[in-house]
């Protein structure tokens, strides 16, 4: 639902697709209330909360699950809670700085079942015994943002100036680290679904990447699979089988 400019403040909805979402009048600011600012109320758009829904691991003791790049935490958060506080999500960061931030989110978020891990991912052995029983992964790598609609006046400006002025290896550098991403997520043994989660409106970082994913995932069994919801305006989700 679209609230209008001219809707009360004071109004606000249940999204139709991301069950605990509420919509509320975009001029509504929730920085200086304290159910922000000790995270009951975590603010997200709604695009971001696709990919937890979308992977929806199971609430259970033996659910284990990896946030390959987690913070600010709100897709981390959002991911213990739709496992009830149970199971196992990992959640990584490298830059020790915003891992310290990402600590902070989850502490405030209470999710009292999150290990948060300060290393990168891709250097993460997926036979290590920590983490051999992981079944569902969550990727949403760095990209240009390109495809945000809340960034329109960017878009309007510098669609055409990204092309000209982002060097191309540094686009092709983004996409390979995405790929790389993928494919190092499908060599986790016990894994059954990932999420690529991108927010750019640019084939080289986003279809090139999930076809070249799908080149790669034959070997291993892995296939697309289509999502039910209504697709997101500000990003694109893939979901593989494996």
């Amino acid at each position: 639902m679209q609230f209008n400019i001219s809707a009360s403040k004071k109004e606000f909805s249940k999204d139709e697709d991301i069950p605990a979402l509420l919509l509320f009048h975009p001029q509504v600011s929730f920085q200086d209330k304290e159910a922000y600012k000790t995270a009951k109320v975590i603010l997200q758009d709604k695009a971001s909360c696709f990919p937890a829904v979308v992977l929806n691991p199971p609430a259970s003791a033996e659910s284990t699950v990896i946030d390959a790049t987690s913070t600010p935490g709100n897709k981390t958060s959002h991911l213990s809670t739709l496992m009830c506080n149970l199971g196992t999500p990992f959640a990584f960061e490298r830059d020790h700085k915003r891992f310290l931030s990402l600590q902070t989110m989850l502490s405030k978020a209470k999710c009292q079942n999150v290990e948060p891990i300060n290393a990168d991912f891709l250097v993460v052995n997926p036979m290590d015994s920590k983490y051999s029983k992981v079944m569902h992964i969550l990727l949403d790598p760095s990209c240009s943002g390109s495809g945000i609609v809340t960034h329109l006046d960017y878009l309007v400006k510098s669609v055409e100036q990204e092309a000209n002025s982002v060097q191309e290896d540094q686009q092709n550098k983004l996409a390979a680290f995405q790929l790389m991403m993928i494919k190092h997520a499908m060599k986790f043994p016990s894994v059954q679904q990932i999420i690529y989660s991108t927010c750019s409106i640019h084939a080289i970082k986003d279809k090139h990447i999930v076809c070249a994913a799908l080149e790669s995932a034959k070997a291993l069994s892995c296939k697309l699979q289509t999502h039910s919801p209504k697709p997101s305006p500000t990003a694109m989700e893939a979901l593989w089988i494996c």
